[in-house]
């Protein structure tokens, strides 16, 4: 079974101040059961002690925001039968 989100929702825009948390979901089902991999504006995410991947990176999420946070996030997921995607458009404001 093909790789497929289960919100259905393919593109989001998220806006969050400085120092809050983000998070992002890429809920999916498939069998074979899909493999999930994350991009920040074309390159890949790493885990830091601010950036947590959980639910067998199902989720992202990243810590005490700063304004260079802000960007493209692309959460791949595959199997054999197919890829799918789903983008969140982050942006980060400062506190006034």
């Amino acid at each position: 079974m093909p790789p497929s989100l289960k919100s259905g929702i393919t593109s989001q825009k998220l806006s969050f101040a400085e120092t809050q948390t983000a998070i992002m979901h890429c809920d999916v089902i498939g069998d074979p059961i899909p493999v999930i991999e994350w991009t920040r504006d074309g390159s890949p995410v790493e885990q830091t002690d601010r950036v947590k991947f959980l639910s067998g990176n199902q989720i992202l999420a990243i810590h005490e925001l700063v304004a260079a946070d802000t960007g493209r996030f692309v959460c791949l997921a595959k199997n054999p039968a197919r890829n799918v995607i789903s983008t969140f458009d982050l942006s980060v404001y400062g506190r006034f």
